[in-house]
């Protein structure tokens, strides 16, 4: 009995070996499982060199490469990896000295897209999973904090005019965020800002006597009355048709008003304002009446500002009434935001696909 025992503890030490011909090593060019290629003088792997300048994912976040730098995913002298990080492996960049258990991702590793995020993100241990962390929500949320403009109204605000609008002195306070506006059109140099485009109607300068209704501080002085209305002085922007309205677009570059208003001088029955996005869908429309006084001789009582914020861009303006012709003045916006460029798209497509290559490395090895 204890001589079968021996055999059987042998026999088990013997288990999966090869016997037979070609069992005194491995075939030919091929290297045992549990071995790798040399590592050269450097402690670098073969791989393929990246010019200087380019960039690998270093759990998560994009690290320079310098010249000739390989990207061999196989693991160089002390277990790192190029290219992806985080099954246990060391890491270069911010949170290099840390360990963490495997598939878990520190603070420090997050991409700026994701920074602004952070507090939503699930965590192990105040640490990220990368299974969690690579949910469609939460990098949808990623591509939202990246792409979104800076915070100052976070759904579209209208302002609803209440007292008369006399000079700029009446703009409503905190309309542009604690600023002033980048641009106020009087009109009074006969002409409408390059910024802008208007559709439908007319500037009013001369050929119309008295019938131009321009706001009260135009002329120099507030006494109810903008004149004497002659060429150049007290200027405004006329339809003949109140229900068509006018329309002032922002066409200008590398920035979009987050605030957008106008004055209303003249028209009747019930005012409509409206107001377009960056993007081109609708912001709403507020609608106001009862401080029309029916008088077309350039009294200013009844004047009224008008105003949409929205943190999204606001890329024109619309202002109808119900009744008679329809008079505007002191065009204006301000709180101008970045419109992202395609390239700050393309930083954050690429930096999500990595993201992506990352867990499915991950996953494999796993």
């Amino acid at each position: 009995m204890r001589r079968r025992r021996q055999d059987r503890r042998a026999g088990a030490g013997r288990r999966g070996a090869v016997t037979g011909p070609g069992a005194a090593g491995p075939r030919p060019g091929a290297l045992p499982r549990h071995r790798r290629a040399p590592a050269d003088a450097g402690g670098q792997r073969p791989g393929v060199p990246l010019p200087a300048g380019a960039h690998r994912l270093a759990g998560l976040g994009l690290v320079a490469l310098s010249a000739g730098e390989p990207t061999d995913p196989r693991p160089r002298a002390g277990g790192q990896r190029a290219g992806c990080h985080g099954a246990g492996g060391r890491l270069s960049g911010a949170g290099a000295h840390r360990q963490r258990p495997k598939g878990v991702l520190a603070h420090a590793d997050l991409p700026a897209a994701l920074s602004s995020i952070a507090p939503f993100l699930p965590r192990i241990h105040g640490r990220f999973t990368m299974k969690k962390l690579l949910q469609p929500r939460l990098l949808a949320a990623a591509a939202l904090a990246a792409g979104a403009a800076p915070a100052t109204a976070a759904t579209p605000v209208f302002v609803n005019p209440t007292t008369p609008y006399l000079s700029s002195a009446d703009i409503p306070v905190g309309f542009y965020f604690g600023g002033a506006p980048t641009l106020l059109d009087t009109l009074e140099d006969g002409s409408l800002d390059a910024s802008l485009t208007g559709t439908h109607g007319v500037l009013l300068d001369v050929g119309f006597g008295g019938a131009r209704d321009s706001v009260d501080a135009d002329d120099g002085l507030i006494d109810g009355n903008c004149g004497p209305q002659t060429a150049g002085r007290c200027v405004s922007w006329f339809n003949g048709n109140g229900a068509e309205g006018v329309t002032f677009t922002f066409v200008g570059s590398g920035a979009m008003p987050t605030a957008f208003g106008l004055v209303w001088t003249d028209g009747g029955g019930i005012v409509t304002f409206s107001a377009i996005g960056a993007d081109g869908q609708s912001l709403g429309s507020i609608n106001a009446s009862g401080f029309a006084d029916g008088s077309f001789g350039g009294t200013t009582g009844e004047d009224r500002f008008f105003g949409v914020q929205f943190a999204g861009g606001i890329r024109s303006i619309t202002i109808t009434n119900s009744s008679g012709g329809i008079e505007v003045d002191h065009i204006q916006y301000g709180a101008m935001a970045p419109v992202p460029e395609p390239g700050s798209w393309a930083l954050l497509a690429a930096g999500l696909a990595g993201m992506a290559g990352c867990k499915r490395r991950h996953t494999a090895r796993a």
